[in-house]
């Protein structure tokens, strides 16, 4: 028995048997192989563009990714901003992507592990969120039918899906994961053509349009954001994000949003405001994350590299949040940032 019991540890510490929290994802890669392929890293579940961990391919393209998970999420995997997969990965569980990169540089995936929950998946709309598309004259002169289509869109995609639950075989965690990542996917999709809408709207008149907040709002309000399958949705930080800004032109006038932001970024706090609007509008369940995927995106921006504010930042969310999870993906961003003031 002490034989067998010093074989499994042996085995647990090298990696030839995987605790049942570990997702494993081997690839390989035909073509021009990169310096790096990124991914997605879900902490707790929680996956999304700031928290990015990224692995070396061998000279022959074989790359290996290996996540501590304990429930069903994302992993989205990706080479180039707009060349990337979003494998559903789930606790225990290997996979094998294949990906063939063209000499012009575009990337296709292949998953040899799929399931029908993946295929499924796979055939629904992926757009990069951070597509200006939305931010055209022609967008926002027809934003109404836009918005039309997109809520046309949703509703179909979740009635088939409810079709459809019965025979992709998949557990509660499964379909509440599916059902938060389409509901967001949309939202967001919605919130980025209003915002746009909004801006234009304040160039033309100097003012913002009511109907647009309103329909903005209406948009934010539809998606239960306190639940924690929202928070594994990959766009849910720059939902959270739009509906900040949503509520600011909610409760304040144009001239008061202005000078608010003016006041703040002539004292060298405008991020420190950005976070104390998120504790004032966002419910208490987002506020970590949100607080931690900002100051991950802000911190490691070249603009931002000789700031101080971001130590005060950093220094008050670890008092807010002492055992955050999230810590880690931003820690390195604050010291470079010690380091240059």
């Amino acid at each position: 028995m002490k034989i067998f019991l010093t074989i499994f540890s042996i085995c647990i510490l090298t990696g030839c048997i995987k605790p049942k929290d570990y997702v494993s994802i081997k690839g390989t890669i035909q073509g021009n192989i990169p310096d790096k392929v990124f991914y997605s890293l879900p902490i707790e579940g929680v996956c999304n563009r700031n928290f990015v961990e990224s692995t070396t391919p061998d000279s022959l393209g074989n790359f290996y990714i290996e996540i501590n998970s304990t429930h069903p999420s994302f992993v989205k995997i990706f080479t180039a901003r707009n060349a990337f997969y979003t494998l559903i990965a789930e606790p225990g569980k290997q996979y094998k992507i294949e990906l063939e990169i063209s000499p012009d540089g575009k990337t296709y995936f292949t998953n040899r592990s799929t399931t029908p929950l993946q295929k499924y998946y796979d055939g629904l709309p992926q757009d990069d969120m951070m597509d200006c598309r939305f931010f055209s004259a022609e967008a926002i002169g027809n934003y109404r039918e836009i918005l039309d289509s997109l809520n046309c869109a949703l509703t179909n995609e979740l009635n088939n899906f409810d079709q459809l639950k019965g025979n992709l075989h998949i557990s509660k965690g499964e379909y509440e994961l599916i059902q938060y990542d389409r509901k967001i996917y949309y939202a967001t999709m919605m919130s980025r053509l209003l915002s746009a809408c909004n801006l234009d709207f304040i160039s033309k008149e100097n003012e913002s349009s009511q109907e647009i907040i309103q329909q903005w709002g209406e948009v934010v309000s539809k998606v239960e954001l306190t639940s924690r399958y929202a928070l594994q949705a990959f766009y849910v930080y720059d939902l959270l994000d739009f509906s900040i800004w949503c509520k600011m032109y909610q409760t304040h006038t144009l001239a008061e949003v202005v000078q608010l932001r003016t006041k703040y970024r002539q004292e060298g706090l405008i991020h420190t405001h950005t976070i104390s609007l998120a504790k004032e509008y966002l419910p208490k369940e987002t506020q970590e994350f949100y607080i931690a995927s900002y100051i991950s995106l802000q911190s490691r921006q070249t603009r931002n590299q000789h700031e101080k504010e971001f130590v005060e930042i950093f220094d008050q969310y670890t008092l807010d949040y002492p055992n955050s999870p999230y810590v880690n993906k931003f820690l390195k961003n604050i010291e470079k940032i010690k380091e240059q003031i």
